[in-house]
């Protein structure tokens, strides 16, 4: 046991030694100076000041005896610490290029101050606007970020462009594909207004860029972007429920189909016809119909999850094993129709059309008739006629007469 004994105290006295975990809550907040820029370009020159402070006096001595790292993502950087201790203010400088590491001593009346001067340029970047770390701290027994690093914001302005003319482009012939879907008869109207809302954030990105004001356009971009990417989605998902919709009316007229031959394997076998082979084939035949009919569920569940590969890809295999399996289906029933005994229609008798009479036929014939009489009886009727306007006078004159005598009479019974 007493062999162990100083081992043990040393352990002891490593751990009343060892720092205590310090927090955010043991600093001030962090001066910078000067003002940082909005946004830098790549090859802007940075130059600014760190300085870290404990928020108390107790807190001053609870930052010290620990290490203390530095780091920044600046080319060609300088970095110089300056550490100021309490009482004596004794001071220590530690520095470097791209990193430094500053041994904080443990100090009776602690830290008043950790300045940090930080030299360099900005660095290019492949994103329209990147952030980076201008300066990073590390320290020994603390949180993360127990003091807020510093960022700035670096601009790529050939990003910016070559995104600007991309979208323009990809908008384009989201619209084109937009068109050419509703032609066919696809529902597209809440994808062109999608499209819409990105050519307004995209035009209004451009202006902001034009202007250097390129937060905004970032901002902007980045909406135009996300409405881009919507509509592009909707397009692809109605383009996919209008295939398998087509698809549901294909397989209907496939089992349309199997109907037919139905009918017609129960003709052959009325006319005594072997159909064996038809029945088992029409049996593939609906085997076929209940998985198809599956797949396009199967497909209609990927497109609402929007695994629209997944949903493409079963689709292809239904219309490709649809389009072989009808094909199939029309030479067989085209088969068994060739077995179909044909029937002997019964002979219709042939009429022959009556001859139809004239209406004045009767009237011609009755005049000819009379025609013939008269010309056979001429001076017979010429008697008749001649003893009749005789007669005819005679009554005249002797109708005058009489009026004449029945006038005088009466005039005669006047008097």
């Amino acid at each position: 046991m007493r062999k162990f004994l100083p081992l043990m105290l040393l352990l002891l006295i490593g751990v009343a030694l060892a720092a205590e975990q310090i927090t955010s809550e043991n600093f001030s907040e962090p001066i910078i100076e000067p003002k940082l820029k909005d946004f830098y370009l790549p090859g802007d020159e940075v130059s600014f000041n760190l300085t870290i402070q404990p928020k108390t006096d107790d807190d001053a001595k609870k930052i010290d005896g620990r290490y203390y790292e530095f780091n920044t993502s600046l080319d060609n950087p300088e970095i110089t610490v300056k550490v100021v201790y309490g009482g004596t203010g004794a001071i220590r400088y530690f520095s470097g290029k791209d990193y430094v590491k500053a041994d904080v001593k443990d100090w009776e009346d602690g830290v008043v101050e950790i300045k940090v001067e930080v030299f360099g340029k900005v660095p290019a970047v492949e994103e329209r606007i990147a952030e980076i770390y201008a300066l990073y701290i590390d320290i020994q027994d603390a949180e993360e970020n127990a003091v807020e690093p510093v960022k700035i914001k670096v601009v790529n302005v050939q990003a910016f462009e070559s995104f600007i003319n991309e979208l323009k482009s990809k908008l384009n012939s989201l619209k084109a594909k937009a068109n050419e879907l509703e032609e066919k008869g696809v529902y597209v109207v809440s994808a062109k207004e999608k499209l819409k809302d990105a050519e307004n954030y995209l035009s209004d990105g451009e202006n902001y860029f034009k202007n250097d004001e390129y937060i905004q356009a970032n901002e902007s971009l980045a909406k135009a972007e996300s409405y881009s990417l919507e509509a592009e989605k909707l397009l692809i998902k109605s383009e996919l429920e209008f295939k398998k919709s087509r698809l549901e009316e294909k397989l209907g007229d496939f089992l349309y189909k199997m109907d037919e031959a139905d009918v017609i394997i129960t003709k052959l076998k009325g006319e005594g016809v072997s159909t064996l082979n038809y029945e088992i084939r029409l049996e593939d035949f609906k085997r076929a119909y209940s998985e198809l009919n599956q797949k396009l569920t199967a497909a209609g569940d990927y497109i609402d999850k929007e695994l629209f590969d997944e949903a493409e890809r079963v689709l292809e295999e239904v219309e490709k094993t649809l389009n072989e399996k009808l094909s199939e289906l029309d030479e067989m029933i085209a088969e068994m129709q060739g077995l179909i005994k044909e029937e002997t229609p019964t002979p219709t008798p042939t009429l022959t059309p009556e001859k139809k009479e004239s209406p004045f036929k009767p009237i011609g014939e009755a005049f000819n008739k009379l025609s013939s009489y008269v010309s056979e009886n001429r001076d017979t009727i010429l008697l008749y006629l001649g003893g009749g306007v005789a007669v005819a006078v005679i009554a005249v004159v002797g109708y005058k007469g009489l009026k004449g005598y029945m006038r005088r009479r009466r005039f005669d019974e006047l008097k």
